[in-house]
């Protein structure tokens, strides 16, 4: 897929290059060579104008090229030109007592133009064929006059290689760029999903031993709570995974209108074992009820991440989260502030930075804030973090108004339906 596309991109540069060429080479001919040798010149214009009409007449053989192979009309516009100018030259010069004065204005547009086409092949054939027709006519016509315009051609086509050169060093390079960037985004997304088992492994773990306690007490009403939360957890690593399989590591938002304060809600419960793992208490206060248009998926994973770090920051000592959601003015607001042992001011410019984590462990890959930013930001919202050594940590995220969707009541009991089904096919 990835070669298909580049494939397709550069046969599309290729044909806005032709046009642009193909515009310009005949505006060039029309009105430098056409007008000055029809109006001003000494009355041989009329053999030197069958190149230029013949070029003319290979347009609609350009249009049916452009949909078979774009690349051959360059050459077959050059070499056919050069090929009739080079005849209708003999047929002028030859036995001609006034001597050769060949060359013209489109002969240095051909070698001037030939880089945008970042072809090397094109460029040589040019060069070559245009020195090669000048060096035939001295040889044929037995005249010397022919070194002017050669040294003149050489020195167009020295300007033309540097220019083309620098063409192509650019596109080396940007296409170096762009192929680590291919090779971070796959592995970027390999690391969100490793971030994603990693959290549902550990919660799955201590719901094991959870289920194992529900078992020896008898307890079937923990127990088949045990048993969905790591239902709730597999259904959730199986969505993520879809997700990135479809483009791995690039965000791309699914959206429709769901209840924020529910979606906050959702991802309290699904981290709900590691609250209890940490003897953490959240406490959620949510001051606006709004559904937003939203990729629910993506928003939950983001805010799932930031609740992990929040608990995962104060260790296995007792802390509070708070979680609050209002909205102010034209944002909708939501903050979740922590009581753990806060970011160093040194390193907290780096957090949001792709695999930067302050925990150096195998099980974590600094991924979490990074992909919570792009996701907050792919929403049109901000992500700010405000954190103080051993005081704790306030992330705030805003969201514009704008992603507000109004709804009657009766819409808003069909959305609530439909996720419910939605979740129940999940499940």
């Amino acid at each position: 897929m990835y070669r298909s596309l580049r494939f397709n991109t550069l046969i599309g540069q290729e044909r806005r290059a032709i046009k642009l060429f193909l515009i310009l080479l005949l505006s060039v001919i029309l009105i430098f060579d056409y007008i000055i040798i029809r109006f001003v010149g000494d009355g041989i214009g009329l053999s030197m104008l069958l190149p230029y009409l013949f070029l003319y007449l290979l347009i609609p053989v350009a249009f049916f090229l452009n949909k078979k192979d774009p690349k051959s009309i360059k050459y077959f516009f050059f070499w056919g030109y050069l090929i009739v100018c080079f005849i209708a030259e003999m047929v002028v010069f030859w036995n001609n007592s006034t001597g050769y004065s060949g060359g013209n204005l489109a002969e240095v547009f051909f070698i001037l133009f030939s880089p945008i086409f970042i072809d090397k092949k094109y460029y040589h054939n040019v060069v070559t064929g245009i020195i090669v027709k000048y060096l035939l006519a001295g040889f044929l016509l037995q005249d010397m006059v022919i070194l002017l315009p050669i040294a003149l051609i050489l020195i167009f086509a020295i300007i033309a290689y540097i220019i083309l050169n620098r063409f192509i060093q650019y596109i080396a390079a940007l296409n170096d760029s762009y192929n680590k960037q291919f090779e971070l985004t796959l592995s970027s997304g390999m690391a969100i999903m490793n971030h994603t088992i990693k959290n549902e492994i550990t919660k799955i773990q201590y719901l094991n031993s959870r289920m194992k306690d529900s078992i020896r007490n008898q307890d079937t009403q923990e127990l088949d709570s045990t048993l969905n939360s790591i239902q709730q957890a597999t259904n959730h690593m199986l969505s993520m995974s879809n997700r990135l399989q479809e483009k791995t590591g690039e965000i791309t938002l699914q959206e429709g209108a769901y209840s924020l304060s529910s979606i906050l809600r959702s991802a309290v419960s699904m981290i709900e074992p590691n609250l209890q793992k940490n003897n953490v208490q959240i406490c959620q206060e949510y001051s606006t009820n709004d559904d937003i248009l939203c990729d629910q998926l993506q928003l939950q994973e983001a805010l799932m991440n930031i609740l992990m770090n929040a608990v995962e920051s104060m260790g296995l000592k007792d802390g509070i989260v708070t979680l609050r959601l209002l909205k102010v003015k034209k944002e909708l607001i939501i903050e979740i502030e922590d009581t753990g042992c806060g970011i160093p001011s040194d390193i907290r410019s780096r957090v949001f930075e792709p695999f930067f984590t302050t925990r150096s462990t195998l099980n974590n890959h600094g991924l979490g804030l990074s992909y919570c930013y792009s996701v907050i930001e792919k929403h049109g919202g901000t992500m700010d973090i405000h954190s103080e050594i051993n005081v704790g940590t306030k992330v705030i995220i805003r969201l514009p108004s704008q992603r507000i969707v109004h709804m009657q009541k009766s819409d808003r009991d069909e959305v609530a339906i439909s996720h419910e089904q939605d979740k129940g096919l999940a499940g």
